[in-house]
């Protein structure tokens, strides 16, 4: 742990496995990151950033303090808690990914540059009931359904048949693969007309 605190009045800071591996992002003021050693050396949190120190302190090793940024303007101060998690996120399981909610997988709206596969290992680093899994995959579905669909209606403005075609069967399949029972307004049986293109 670094045992120097930054000067300026607030700050963003990682916490990091002696590999590297940051596990935390925040921001803070005054003795703030000595604040999670206390935490996790009392034992009465449960979160999974004291769980992360207890761990690293029962293999005899070290957390990572690292200092992002250093400044008198609370509002930068957020704004690159914010960024530094962003960008961090899809290296590394955080404990927090919004910033200030804790425990809160990325939202579907999100998430619309992962693959499904990926958008579910994501969802894997959390606690989620069955209920709560489901319901961020169903969501992830309609609006990547929602997106597909825009874009096949594009292709077939444009007479692009095949991009067409290849559209509808990625409506249809990823629709099967998140359990979503939508009631797309399509204007035609994408099975039926395809067939007659």
């Amino acid at each position: 742990m670094s045992t120097t605190l930054p000067q300026k009045r607030f700050y963003v800071y990682t916490l990091a496995h002696p590999n590297g591996r940051i596990f935390y992002v925040g921001k803070g003021s005054g003795s703030r990151t000595r604040g999670h050693f206390t935490e996790a050396r009392r034992g009465t949190c449960i979160c999974d950033k004291c769980k992360m120190i207890q761990q690293i302190w029962k293999e005899r090793l070290e957390v990572r303090v690292e200092y992002v940024l250093e400044t008198d303007n609370e509002k930068e101060a957020f704004a690159k808690e914010r960024e530094t998690i962003d960008h961090l996120q899809h290296r590394y399981p955080l404990c927090n990914t919004n910033g200030n909610l804790i425990h809160t997988p990325r939202k579907a709206s999100r998430a619309m540059g992962l693959s499904l596969a990926e958008y579910k290992e994501h969802l894997s680093y959390y606690n989620l009931s069955k209920r709560e899994y489901l319901d961020h995959i169903q969501e992830y579905g309609a609006l990547r359904i929602v997106g597909l669909e825009k874009a096949w209606r594009q292709a077939r403005r444009e007479h692009r048949w095949d991009d067409a075609n290849q559209l509808a069967n990625e409506i249809e399949m990823l629709g099967t693969a998140t359990g979503c029972v939508l009631q797309l307004s399509l204007p035609f049986d994408v099975k039926k007309k395809r067939r007659g293109w």
